[in-house]
């Protein structure tokens, strides 16, 4: 069965990273000492617990602000972690490797329907479906794919987006 995690960026709202933390189990996305000043930017993968003040919060002024998007996966939470980590670097044509912000839905709305099958299959291994708000932030947009078909939906917005 799956479940639904959120990918928050604490550096989009200074009341994020408190919030973060506040959850059980909180886990970053980089390999840093989360008190640092990189881990209180950094996002975070967390289990969503829609009654959670962190989801109310989001639901309450986060919708529209840019600050995740949703994942569901089968896969237990540390192998959904470390795959996860997998995408945080990119290699420009030049040959620098730099940070992929892909967690932002201001870059995974334009970064994931640019890509192809085979560029595809490593985001959608173990995860089923990607969610994220809309650029107008009124609207979930829901990303799956599968070997034969891509597929991208948005809908009203409903939170948590799982509804």
């Amino acid at each position: 069965m799956s479940e639904l995690f959120a990918v928050i960026d604490a550096a989009r709202d200074e009341a994020l990273y408190n919030l973060i933390h506040d959850e059980p189990t909180p886990d970053c996305l980089f390999r840093t000492e989360v008190r640092s000043p990189v881990g209180r930017n950094s996002p975070y993968l967390l289990e969503v617990d829609p009654a959670s003040p962190l989801m109310k919060a989001w639901s309450a002024r986060g919708r529209g602000q840019n600050w995740g998007l949703f994942v569901r996966s089968p896969l237990p939470r540390e192998r959904l972690l470390q795959r996860l980590r997998t995408f945080n670097m990119a290699q420009l044509p030049d040959g620098r490797t730099v940070l992929f912000r892909w967690w932002d839905p201001r870059v995974f709305r334009v970064y994931l329907p640019t890509c192809e099958g085979q560029e595809l299959s490593p985001w959608f291994n173990g995860v089923e479906e990607y969610l994220c708000e809309n650029e107008e932030g009124d609207g979930v947009q829901s990303y799956r794919w599968n070997a034969a078909a891509w597929a991208l939906q948005t809908r009203p917005a409903t939170f948590p987006a799982i509804a």
